[in-house]
């Protein structure tokens, strides 16, 4: 009977499969959709006994299986799965999905993917920007579906880890982006830098960009019905929903939606928590006598800080603009932004109380740029 209702799919199937979908489980569900009534394991062998020649992709040898020397295990270390506790972990990682026609122009197309460690529980979504704006946008969105973890893990890309590498005494030397490092403060997570060309440390979001790949993208075409990236993210969300968080988890074996709940209350969210305001940070010089200039306003650093390289940018606490100055991933000064030009914002505690009782004299055009540093 199973077989009979087969045959009234198998145009639809020799189509999907032509179009480049080979994953069952994604043909299973598509014609499930449709009315098919039996298991997947009736399909499975429907797929490789009727369509055979159409499913089965001819045997290609593996590149170990051509090497003249053979592999020697001894070399290679085994390893323990790491399981991470409810709300401890979540890993993001880019995915590249070749070039795509939006609008009349031809992009690259990523995808974000967004993985809970414990739940595995996922969120993705299509960009055709990996740049900073864009990155911090996409855990934005994820944080509303899924919420904040206590630490999240990050492969090397430059808009997270702009250095990362062992040093001679055996340790590691890792240099954060300043602008990433100012966004997982204000959201109270801490980064976590993946060994580089070691892939397990994030295992869990490569088999999720694998699974995106090999399942959603799988007889997906960007032609007359997706004509923008919206249209895209649309059909993603509902592949995660209905497809990636409802199905049985290969390691977890339970639904990760399901699994989802019990990680919920150990999960941060934002409610009541303004939106981060995703700015750039401006690399500036402070004078001699402790400024730095921001829109044609000067505000005050610490002592210790004059004459320094230093990093500037606006941001948002709750409402109030503030103005905060770094010197490198640390925190040194921060003053309310002033909407007026040619004022010196000062800080009491930067200067001795004879300065600060003459401050009226420190206006914008006495401070002294002679001899100013070079970059």
């Amino acid at each position: 009977m199973e077989k009979i209702d087969l045959n009234l799919f198998k145009e639809y199937l020799i189509s999907r499969i032509r179009k480049g979908v080979v994953n069952g489980q994604k043909l299973f569900l598509e014609i499930k959709e449709q009315g098919f009534r039996g298991s997947y394991i009736t399909l499975y062998r429907y797929l490789r006994n009727d369509l055979n020649s159409y499913w089965i992709k001819p045997y290609r040898k593996s590149y170990f299986y051509n090497r003249k020397s053979p592999i020697n295990l001894s070399k290679y270390k085994s390893s323990i799965r790491f399981e991470t506790q409810p709300g401890e972990q979540a890993l993001v990682d880019w995915g590249h999905f070749g070039k795509v026609k939006l609008n009349e122009k031809i992009r690259n197309l990523y995808c974000f993917v967004f993985v809970l460690g414990y739940s595995r529980r996922a969120y993705i979504e299509f960009t055709t920007s990996e740049n900073l704006p864009v990155f911090e946008s996409c855990h934005i969105n994820a944080f509303k579906n899924l919420g904040i973890p206590e630490s999240i893990v990050y492969d090397n890309t430059k808009t997270v880890i702009l250095f990362n590498r062992k040093t001679p005494d055996g340790n590691r030397k890792i240099d954060l982006n300043l602008n990433f490092f100012d966004f997982a403060r204000f959201y109270g997570f801490e980064i976590v830098a993946s060994h580089p060309y070691w892939p397990r440390d994030k295992g869990k979001v490569e088999a999720g960009v694998k699974y995106v790949r090999n399942n959603f993208m799988q007889g997906t075409k960007f032609k007359k019905n997706l004509t923008s990236l919206e249209e895209l993210n649309k059909q993603a969300a509902l592949w995660i929903k209905q497809v990636a968080n409802s199905r049985i988890h290969g390691t977890t074996k339970e639904k990760p939606k399901e699994r989802w709940l019990r990680e919920k209350s150990h999960l941060r969210f934002l409610t009541g928590l303004p939106e981060y305001p995703i700015s750039p940070t401006f690399v500036r010089f402070s004078t001699k006598d402790q400024f730095i200039q921001y829109k044609q306003n000067f505000y005050s650093v610490p002592k210790e800080y004059a004459w320094r390289k230093l990093f500037i940018r606006e941001t948002n606490l709750q409402g109030n603009k503030l103005v905060s100055i770094y010197f490198q991933n640390e925190l040194i000064s921060q003053h309310n932004l002033c909407t007026e030009k040619g004022k010196s914002i000062i800080d009491t505690l930067h200067f001795p109380r004879k300065l600060v009782k003459n401050s009226k004299e420190i206006n914008y055009k006495n401070h002294s740029w002679k001899n100013f540093p070079e970059i």
